[in-house]
């Protein structure tokens, strides 16, 4: 969970590869709507209506119809509609009634009446509801937006009864299985609203929300999330575990009234406070350079764009994962750990490529190889069920760089110190030794002469106690290049503030040539060289690691 104050644009990416959402719902349509102005300058690639659209509360249809052609008259209405696409759903008011559910006389008129005005004559000509799915192709990335009809089906609440009817279940699993990199699952109620907060949410009907998380997690739908709106304000609420994965509700109603936010123990956003608001969701579907592929849910004050709520989510967070080891490279055995953090789930693994399955039995997930191997590893309910994608991890042979053959070593390694105004490391042959000794420790504040723009080669060799695969890594700032023998090894060079490189690598025990070059252009010194015995899952440390001749 990550809670920022940014602006609302996806930084670290190109904006043509953000998706954009907009949220739109519980709109009073006889009265001013000044969001739609900045919906329409929003330019989403698509508008999500959630429900109460329009405010009917009325038996006679021809009052519903009437009440959508008040809504589309509004200013910047005809602009917001001629952007992107929509998908919409509704809740009671737009349905026809507040709070109604499957007894509301004029449930078909009302379909008919929504299904015209959202040209979705279609798309429902099968079905009795609006419920419906939408797909969209953003840039590779495949998303699937399945809006729910929570009305037409719905028996009463706090009665055990049904709130989708078992057609729309059916539906609901097909699509939950069909391929999509995110989903947006749209209700007119909130789904993790505490069921005595005094508002309809699905925790009223507890045996159909635990079946609406059973759903996904069966089904293996990562990468989910709630859309909602009903509640005159917007807001995040997050279940800790409740798909496997925390169920996050990104929740936003009242483009043009509010209501005072009701307690919730899973809120974990501010709470958007404007009468006149207007929300989005940008979508980075890649890793960039500085971010990683996230979902950032922000809320604005529609007269003074001032902003009300953010909060970003990870997709990370939002799978089923299992922690496979870093390691791939064997050089003679490695520790090999597998884990994961679902106490209720079983995991089950194979080491000679095959799928792994839930009969086969329980094995360490802790354990010595000295084969290579590929890992294939799957959680599983304890009756057998898949909860989690296949995770796969291979690892490989080493060839193990030899040691070499010397005489009597000394503790340390010896350096040159240089001095000039570097940009990247100099060659060592063509500058001015300007001192010379021995660092047991690559302290180069005991070595420098001022404080910035010099340089420092190593040399020596380092001390390799017992032959295994080796996680070596250097940081450094300014640059530093690590050489084993002739072999460049790790290049960090150029100016830039502390950062690490690494690399995975096998070594025999021994003594091993090395040299480390390092060079400090401003504002900051620093050279660490570390070792990781993968192999045992040790450092070690650089104590009695440096000798020179």
């Amino acid at each position: 969970m990550v809670l920022i104050a940014l602006l609302s644009a996806t930084f670290g990416v190109a904006q043509d590869e953000t998706l954009t959402i907009g949220m739109l719902g519980c709109i009073r349509h006889e009265e001013p709507v000044p969001a739609f102005e900045k919906y329409a300058e929003m330019d989403a690639d698509v508008y999500v209506w959630l429900g109460d659209n329009v405010y009917s509360d009325t038996d006679d249809p021809e009052e519903i119809r009437q009440d959508y052609a008040e809504l589309a008259a509004q200013p910047y209405y005809d602009k917001v509609r001629r952007k992107g696409r929509h998908f919409a759903t509704w809740d009671d008011h737009d349905y026809g009634q507040n709070n109604a559910g499957k007894a509301y006389i004029r449930k078909a008129e009302s379909k008919a009446i929504f299904a015209e005005f959202w040209e979705l004559e279609e798309a429902l000509a099968d079905r009795e509801g609006v419920y419906h799915a939408e797909y969209l192709e953003h840039e590779g990335h495949t998303v699937q937006f399945l809006l729910l009809d929570v009305r037409y089906h719905r028996d009463d609440p706090f009665t055990y009864g049904d709130m989708l009817g078992e057609a729309q279940w059916q539906w609901l699993e097909e699509e939950l299985r069909k391929p999509a990199e995110l989903r947006f699952i749209v209700s007119g109620s909130q789904v993790l609203l505490e069921a005595d907060r005094g508002s309809e949410t699905w925790a009223q009907y507890p045996t159909e929300r635990e079946r609406l998380f059973d759903l996904i997690r069966s089904t293996g739908a990562e990468h989910t999330l709630f859309l909602t709106g009903d509640q005159h304000y917007g807001e995040v609420l997050r279940m800790p575990g409740a798909l496997d994965f925390d169920a996050v509700e990104l929740q936003f109603a009242g483009l043009n009234q509010i209501e005072s936010p009701e307690f919730s123990s899973y809120r974990v956003s501010d709470v958007c406070r404007s009468k006149h608001s207007y929300a989005s969701i940008d979508v980075q579907f890649e890793d960039s350079d500085e971010q990683a592929a996230h979902i950032l849910y922000t809320i604005r004050n529609a007269e003074t764009d001032a902003l009300e709520v953010q909060y970003r989510v990870n997709f990370s967070e939002l799978e089923t994962t299992i922690e496979m080891p870093r390691q791939t490279l064997i050089t003679d055995r490695a520790m090999v750990r597998l884990n994961h953090r679902y106490p209720d789930l079983q995991l089950r693994y194979t080491l000679d490529g095959n799928a792994p399955s839930a009969n086969l039995p329980a094995r360490p997930l802790a354990f010595y190889t000295a084969e290579p191997s590929v890992i294939k590893a799957q959680l599983f309910t304890s009756e057998g069920t898949p909860r989690s994608r296949v995770f796969e991890h291979s690892l490989n042979r080493a060839e193990a760089r030899d040691a070499i053959e010397t005489g009597e070593l000394r503790n340390g390694l010896t350096y040159q110190y240089v001095e000039g105004k570097f940009k990247k490391l100099p060659d060592f042959e063509d500058e001015e030794v300007l001192g010379e000794g021995v660092s047991t420790d690559l302290d180069v504040l005991d070595i420098r002469k001022r404080e910035d723009h010099y340089a420092i080669r190593f040399n020596g060799y380092l001390r390799i106690k017992e032959t295994a695969t080796y996680l070596l890594s250097i940081t450094s700032d300014d640059g530093a290049r690590l050489y084993l023998g002739e072999d460049l090894v790790l290049d960090n060079d150029d100016s830039h503030s502390a950062r690490t490189v690494e690399i995975e690598i096998g070594l025999r025990e021994g003594m091993h040539p090395v040299t480390i070059e390092y060079f400090e252009d401003y504002a900051g010194e620093t050279l660490h060289l570390n070792l990781y015995n993968l192999d045992n899952r040790r450092p070690v440390r650089n104590s009695m690691l440096f000798f020179h001749d």
